[in-house]
């Protein structure tokens, strides 16, 4: 039912000096829980219903959950005919009993019996009250939701109603040439082929970085055309089509020059919308080129930093954050480049990449057209140790390009889609470019090569001007 802090307290107060130690109690629970804190109070994640996710940091880059900040307010979308809060407690807690204090400005119903709202938490320590209002929410309608526990008491957490396609969520899923991120509930996209700075950059810049938003870095050689793919949903999760969405390019890099390009389009029926602008710079330009970083005051020399921000004007709005850099060279270190074939045809493969089979050396692999074995498969991994060029800048997510003779695919393996699930072609292409990403501390990538016709099959590696090649006999 509906109930008031300030009816709460004083409710509270008459009944410890009635009884003399605490609120009365429930029978099926002997004592409170103990040490409420934000980390316990959340709201479920249901079908238009999402609860605040702030990408908070501590010194050692650990996410905080357990903060007034980090997911304090909830939305509700309009037409949503309930809310759930929950007490998410552990374990320890099991048993125990738990107050939902709510504050509401419209009436709402709730699955708790009695005036009090107390809860007994199940085995796992988790408790929850349904609130349903009795008339329809409207937008900008606010319930209001505290737990407490004797003298303790955490919140409060606000949830808002608000219509559809409010606070749209501008994602940067990948480029137009390589894979793309897959999403979770939080917007945490991970699998494209981008570095993403998330967690090494947002320690000590809480501030800067918008609610649900990523920050992404890539090197791009002078005269580039860069492509760009993002993904438009609403607060929900819902995709926005016919939303328009502007690009615009960084007005601070003095010396950067552009292709004409259309910078504001609408999203497509999925949500979808790409960019594509070319650099015009030369060389000389970006070798002669010096900064100085304006958080770290680190000077720079022989690339052009710069920021690409798309948004949708709307008030409520989050993008992630792009900052790529020109640079005069991709070239890296031969010797910097650790490329190995683990096996061939689900065989493992010695230290030279070869396996040999009932004595005969990298013998012909049977064509699987079923998609749904690994014995015509060749697999590669790749680590680059040192992701510096000719002058010694460091390169982010650089491009590597593979290409095939005689029907062969390469498949790159991503989060959503690992090397040990890959049997069929599937996402596999006959030449791809992707960028390197050793993001979040994964300092290698997996390529699986598939063969789809007979005879002699060769799949050519460019890395940062380093060739390595792989050959494998395929048979019907």
């Amino acid at each position: 039912m509906r109930r008031s802090l300030k009816h709460f307290a004083s409710a509270a107060i008459v009944a410890i000096l009635a009884v003399g130690f605490s609120p009365v109690q429930s029978a099926q629970a002997s004592e409170w829980v103990s040490g409420l804190s934000w980390s316990n109070l959340h709201v479920k994640n249901e079908a238009g219903v999402f609860e605040r996710f702030r990408r908070e940091f501590d010194e050692k880059s650990v996410l905080l959950s357990g903060t007034d900040t980090q997911h304090n307010q909830a939305w509700a979308r309009v037409g949503s005919k309930s809310v759930t809060a929950t007490y998410v407690g552990g374990v320890a807690n099991a048993g125990r009993q738990v107050q939902f204090v709510i504050d509401s400005d419209i009436e709402v119903a709730d699955n708790l019996a009695g005036d009090e709202n107390i809860a007994v938490a199940d085995a796992a320590g988790y408790a929850e009250i349904v609130l349903t209002p009795k008339a329809a929410a409207k937008e900008d309608d606010v319930i209001r939701v505290d737990l407490a526990a004797g003298s303790q008491t955490v919140g409060t957490m606000v949830i808002l109603w608000k219509k559809a396609g409010f606070s749209p969520i501008v994602k940067l899923v990948g480029t137009t040439t390589g894979p793309q991120a897959t999403c979770n509930v939080v917007y945490d996209c991970q699998g494209s082929d981008l570095w993403e700075a998330t967690y090494e950059w947002s320690v000590f810049k809480r501030e800067w970085l918008p609610e649900y938003a990523q920050v992404f870095a890539k090197s791009y050689i002078y005269g580039s055309t860069i492509g760009l793919n993002y993904k438009v949903t609403d607060i929900w999760g819902t995709p926005l089509k016919k939303k328009d969405v502007s690009l615009i390019l960084d007005r601070g890099c003095s010396v950067c020059k552009w292709g004409k390009f259309v910078s504001k389009k609408p999203t497509n029926a999925a949500g979808l919308v790409s960019f594509s602008f070319k650099n015009l710079n030369t060389k000389a330009q970006v070798l002669n080129y010096t900064s100085v970083n304006p958080d770290t005051k680190e000077p720079g020399e022989g690339f052009l930093p710069f920021s690409i921000n798309p948004t949708t004007n709307d008030l409520d709005e989050s993008v992630d954050y792009f900052w790529p850099q020109i640079v005069p060279d991709l070239s890296l270190r031969a010797t910097a480049i650790k490329f190995e074939i683990l096996n061939r045809g689900d065989v493992a493969a010695d230290l030279a990449g070869d396996v040999l089979v009932s004595g005969v050396k990298n013998p012909a692999l049977a064509i699987d057209k079923a998609g749904q074995l690994k014995t015509d498969q060749v697999f590669v991994r790749l680590a680059i140790s040192y992701l510096r060029n000719a002058q010694a800048n460091q390169l982010y997510a650089p491009n590597i390009s593979v290409s095939a003779t005689n029907g062969g695919f390469a498949t790159l393996a991503t989060p959503s889609l690992p090397s040990e699930k890959i049997t069929a072609i599937g996402k596999g292409k006959t030449a791809m470019t992707f960028g390197y990403n050793s993001s979040n501390q994964k300092k290698y990538v997996d390529v699986i090569l598939t063969g789809t016709k007979p005879g002699k099959t060769t799949w050519t590696f460019k890395i940062g001007g380093v060739t390595k090649t792989v050959v494998q006999t395929f048979k019907n």
